[in-house]
């Protein structure tokens, strides 16, 4: 038992170094492939997301141009939150394009270094589900029939 007590000591000391904050990873793979799957599956998989994500932004002028004429579109959150979201969309596609087509030791597991776009596309999936997240529960707090948590059900 103190054994198990002694690793997971370790590991916690290990996680919580200052060495440990900032976007470091040894293993740049996980960036670019599913766990599962053949890695080009992956590529089709964060394709179809950016350009779902683009198209719903294209569309976002004709569907609200009565509602939200010229650039009122921009002083909303939800909006800019969205926004966010596709260009974290565009680059994971495109990254995971590039490291499939140029950087083959990455998809091989020989490389160890986390390159620049790489740390780019995590900060943005910081960013984006961060937003998302304060995105949606200001939604949720704001709503002024819900006067409890059951009725949020």
């Amino acid at each position: 038992m103190a054994k198990r007590e002694d690793r997971c000591l370790q590991s916690c000391q290990q996680q919580w170094r200052l060495s440990s904050f900032g976007f470091q990873h040894d293993q740049p793979l996980d960036f670019v492939t599913f766990q599962w799957g053949h890695p080009r599956l992956y590529i089709l998989w964060t394709l179809s997301g950016a350009v779902f994500h683009v198209l719903v932004l294209a569309l976002q002028p004709y569907f609200f141009r009565e509602v939200l004429p010229n650039l009122k579109w921009f002083i909303y959150l939800t909006n800019w939150s969205y926004i966010v979201l596709a260009v974290y969309g565009i680059v994971e596609a495109t990254a995971a394009i590039f490291v499939n087509v140029c950087r083959k030791e990455i998809i091989n597991g020989d490389s160890t270094v986390l390159p620049w776009y790489l740390r780019i596309q995590w900060s943005l999936y910081y960013v984006s589900t961060t937003s998302a997240i304060t995105v949606t529960l200001l939604f949720i707090l704001n709503i002024e029939e819900a006067r409890s948590f059951s009725s949020l059900l």
